[in-house]
């Protein structure tokens, strides 16, 4: 599965710091063979598979959380704080915390 298990969107519309600019694509940039060769860049200088995971699973972590702050609506009648909206607030901070190992990966949270 493309996401790890996780519960993550593959469409990158689907995430909302990645909308900002409406970019999803470059002309002529091919996204899985950048990646391939960004993997074999750090398996060069030293990172085994263990650090490659981590280190995309922090990218894949900030993109998440980045989709439950947006998911935070204010508190009515001038309240402090902020409130988490709804199922897909909970769904991208349930996939952050499979990113970052406090969860497994089952339906159990």
């Amino acid at each position: 599965e493309a996401d790890g298990g996780v519960g993550l969107p593959t469409d990158p519309s689907a995430y909302p710091s990645l909308r900002l600019s409406g970019c999803y694509t470059i002309s002529g940039v091919n996204d899985g063979e950048a990646l391939e060769r960004t993997v074999a860049a750090m398996a060069l200088t030293g990172v085994e598979a263990d650090g490659v995971r981590v280190v995309l699973s922090v990218v894949a972590t900030a993109l998440t959380l980045c989709g439950a702050a947006c998911a935070f609506v204010a508190r009515a009648d001038g309240e402090e704080g902020a409130t988490l909206a709804g199922e897909e607030g909970r769904r991208w901070l349930r996939a952050a915390a499979r990113l970052l190992g406090l969860v497994d990966g089952g339906g159990a949270d």
